[in-house]
């Protein structure tokens, strides 16, 4: 994937070096991140950020319930797992603190999920709702701004993601209907082509 823009974006974002006593100051705002990314290196998970929709303190193991299953008879809380928020909590915390375990969880969730459900199809709809989908594809390229590019090329996964987006967007785009276009679907749904439009135009170019 050309990933200039990102680049772009992150000499922008990083500039004046203020990331490097962002923890430190700001310690106490940062625990909930790192309250999740501590269950998320133990293959565990909770959704105690501001902007969950569906909060859940209670820890669930990801080995028993991904990619595509639910505790209880809670389907909700399967689509809070499919639009991967986690994968930003992950990188930023790798951001803060250049610890490379938070850079190889976010390596091998990612992986796994594309391996395991990585297209749609009659099996997995409650992963792949225009809605979630949408918020996915934003939170993995909004996780890609809190890793250099010089690590992410390390992780080896370009092609593989590449083809995961292409997936996603030609998924969004087929499943589009007139009503989202006053709806709050329509809104997450296009955020998530725009987001790759924005970073990663040839690949909406490929598509169109």
């Amino acid at each position: 994937m050309n990933l200039q823009k990102i680049e772009n974006y992150q000499l922008k974002f990083y500039q004046q070096d203020w990331l490097s006593g962002y923890l430190e100051k700001h310690s106490k705002l940062l625990e909930p991140l790192f309250e999740r990314t501590y269950f998320l290196l133990k293959d565990q998970i909770i959704y105690n950020d501001a902007m969950d929709m569906e909060a859940c303190s209670i820890p669930y193991s990801l080995k028993e319930y991904t990619w595509n299953r639910y505790p209880g008879d809670d389907p909700e809380w399967l689509f809070m797992l499919s639009r991967q928020s986690f994968l930003l909590d992950l990188s930023q915390a790798y951001a803060l603190t250049k610890e490379k375990c938070y850079l190889q969880k976010w390596r091998s969730l990612l992986l796994d999920f594309i391996q395991e459900e990585g297209e749609p199809n009659s099996t997995n709809r409650n992963v792949w709702r225009p809605l979630d989908v949408g918020i996915r594809v934003m939170n993995w390229l909004k996780s890609l701004t809190y890793i250099s590019i010089a690590d992410y090329k390390q992780l080896g996964i370009d092609k593989v993601l590449r083809n995961a987006l292409l997936v996603h967007l030609e998924y969004l785009e087929r499943s589009y209907i007139d009503k989202y276009r006053l709806s709050n679907w329509g809104v997450l749904v296009t955020g998530g082509m725009a987001a790759m439009d924005l970073f990663l135009p040839e690949l909406v170019n490929r598509v169109n």
